[in-house]
């Protein structure tokens, strides 16, 4: 019916909203992690960081807005219909089988659609790596933290929390692996013929020029 109707859109709507938010606030403290990383590393090195050109510590908000739109959007739409209609459906309530079809299913499905989304938005110049490599680059560190975090937070949504607010629980714990999933899925890919530790080297000769 049209009230039916309407009240999908709604809370459907307020779910997208939540998790874009959740999306932006994880990319944006990933982003001040890595610039307070970088800068310890430099001073360690006994650089002058606050001097060096090539260091640029302007929040990248292109790239929030990405990860917004990948893991929150399109990845706040995936998971509400998932939690709200489809798992239920599939499990029949039975725990082990939410259980399974969560964490062996939909979420290796989330990641691989969610990276995919996020590289696809991404602007490309010739000689980028492809989305599908960059993908397949991130797709592990980010799987293993998630799964890290939504096992227990599973165990304790299907044990404890009621239906009407899965949704709502689970993008409130997403914030905590989407922090290391904003960090793997804007990594530099490395090169074949480039030793992985001159990656992170901006004075290195062998970095590949923008």
């Amino acid at each position: 019916s049209k009230a039916t109707m309407e009240v999908v859109l709604t809370k459907w709507a307020l779910n997208v909203t939540a998790a874009s938010a959740i999306g932006s606030f994880a990319d944006w403290l990933c982003q001040k992690i890595e610039h307070h990383v970088l800068e310890d590393e430099e001073l360690l090195l006994g650089r002058d960081f606050e001097n060096e050109e090539e260091h640029d510590m302007t929040h990248d908000w292109a790239r929030t807005g990405r990860f917004a739109a990948s893991f929150g959007v399109f990845g706040g739409t995936n998971s509400f219909f998932w939690y709200e209609y489809i798992l239920p459906k599939l499990s029949g309530g039975d725990f082990w089988r939410m259980m399974a079809w969560d964490n062996l299913v939909y979420n290796s499905y989330f990641m691989i659609v969610s990276l995919t989304a996020n590289e696809c938005l991404k602007p490309r110049e010739p000689g980028d790596p492809s989305i599908a490599s960059a993908v397949a680059y991130a797709l592990p560190g980010t799987w293993v933290t998630a799964e890290a975090v939504m096992l227990p937070a599973d165990v304790i949504m299907f044990t404890y929390i009621p239906q009407h607010f899965r949704v709502v629980f689970i993008k409130s714990v997403d914030v905590i692996w989407m922090v290391s999933a904003s960090y793997y899925c804007n990594r530099q890919v490395p090169h074949p013929d480039i030793p992985y530790e001159e990656l992170d080297d901006p004075t290195s000769p062998l970095k590949p020029t923008p």
